[in-house]
């Protein structure tokens, strides 16, 4: 009987310090609405992570967030020269072509003819 106690009382401990750890664990960071896809970009500690707001009640939002692996810090990722283009971000792909680190992104225009494309993004340590 006391083993048997015992055994429950160790698995019930176990149990509840579990629970606790998870709960320290987690953390929310807030990006964009919409949150959809996720790379991870090794050379800059961060996250880049597209958004793009689809319900028909909000507004049309397509950006690209980067969160610091080092604080947690969630900003949008600064775009340059990108053309006057509907864009939302989809899905995303972080690739190094001959030595230089692209950020590939399924762009879905969201215009009449349902045009979608791959927009190619030189990473650079504060925007695309």
């Amino acid at each position: 009987m006391f083993r048997k106690i015992l055994l429950w009382s160790i698995i019930l401990c176990t149990i509840s310090c579990s629970k606790e750890t998870l709960k320290k664990q987690y953390d929310r960071i807030i990006t964009a609405s919409g949150p959809e896809d996720i790379v991870l970009d090794v050379k800059n500690d961060r996250l880049i992570v597209s958004c793009d707001e689809r319900r028909d009640d909000k507004p049309d939002i397509g950006v690209l967030y980067q969160i610091s692996l080092t604080s947690d810090e969630s900003k949008e990722l600064n775009m340059i020269n990108l053309p006057s283009i509907p864009f939302h971000p989809h899905g995303i792909d972080f690739q190094t072509v001959n030595g230089t680190d692209y950020l590939f992104v399924i762009n879905h225009y969201g215009d009449a003819l349902q045009t979608n494309g791959i927009e190619q993004f030189k990473i650079n340590e504060d925007n695309l």
